[in-house]
């Protein structure tokens, strides 16, 4: 099944945006590009249809979608965990510039919180990333709306707050997954199914907000395991590193098991993508 929605006059959203700036790049004017697919955005595509040879119906359906150019975005769930973790350093590495190893200890982490699934949320399983409990203790398969819009004192959405590739958590941090504007645009909810768009929203926090890690990680002499356990003890900070709320010191039993875990996430992640290279 193609999961590129049919759209058609009415309709509104990041896919109608996707669908303008394909039509602008092919040199038809859909009247601007603002996700509201009104009579403009309809002429258009009526013309575009008319000079491929398309079925003149004003509906962006598959055929419409395929000569636009625009590809059907990549069902995560489906991919290996090793394809969503050569993607995710192939991003960190070819288009932000981190070294392999601090990428590799961004990745290694993200392995643990979310096995690399954009749309993962807290609770929920691999293979059913967006299916979880609610507040009312049922299990729910939940959509990307209503995981944006969790309110916890209305009981509404996913009775857990993590989210994402990182499993953003803290109320602050995962209302910025939603409001963070890519490329220009904000995805809103269907950012849960972007991985460069998390990718770009993680980056952003680095460089914005944890100085220290993005020094650390951008260090071309870090090893994968010094990167590693600056993610997970400044960045991610895990339940299992905390005690009454404040961080255990690093040397702490329990800090060093989680250390030794993610390592060997993170050291995986470095194998995968320099494999990929040969």
């Amino acid at each position: 099944m193609d999961a590129r929605p049919i759209l058609r006059r009415g309709d509104r959203g990041e896919w109608v945006r996707q669908l303008q700036e394909a039509l602008v790049a092919h040199g038809v004017d859909p009247g601007g590009v603002d996700g509201d697919f009104g009579v403009l955005t309809e002429g258009a595509v009526i013309r575009f249809q008319t000079d491929h040879g398309l079925q003149v119906d004003g509906d962006v359906g598959p055929l419409t979608w395929d000569a636009l150019g625009v590809p059907e975005p990549v069902d995560w769930t489906a991919a290996t965990g090793d394809e969503r973790i050569r993607s995710a350093m192939a991003l960190l590495v070819q288009g932000y510039g981190y070294p392999v190893n601090g990428a590799a200890g961004i990745v290694g982490n993200l392995w643990a919180e979310s096995a690399v699934l954009p749309p993962r949320i807290e609770g929920s399983s691999s293979a059913t990333p967006m299916r979880a409990r609610d507040f009312a203790n049922r299990i729910v398969d939940f959509t990307a709306v209503q995981i944006m819009n969790r309110n916890r004192p209305a009981r509404l959405g996913p009775a857990l707050p993590g989210v994402g590739l990182a499993q953003w958590t803290s109320a602050g941090r995962r209302v910025g997954l939603f409001r963070h504007s890519y490329r220009g645009n904000v995805l809103g909810a269907d950012v849960l199914f972007s991985m460069e768009a998390q990718i770009d929203y993680l980056v952003h926090e680095l460089h914005t907000g944890f100085a220290g890690v993005d020094g650390v990680l951008t260090d071309p002499q870090v090893s994968v395991d010094g990167a590693s356990d600056e993610v997970v003890y400044n960045f991610e900070v895990p339940g299992s590193i905390l005690a009454g709320g404040a961080k255990l010191p690093r040397s702490d039993q329990r800090v060093q098991a989680t250390f030794q875990v993610r390592r060997a996430h993170s050291q995986r992640a470095s194998n995968t993508y320099r494999l990929s290279l040969v």
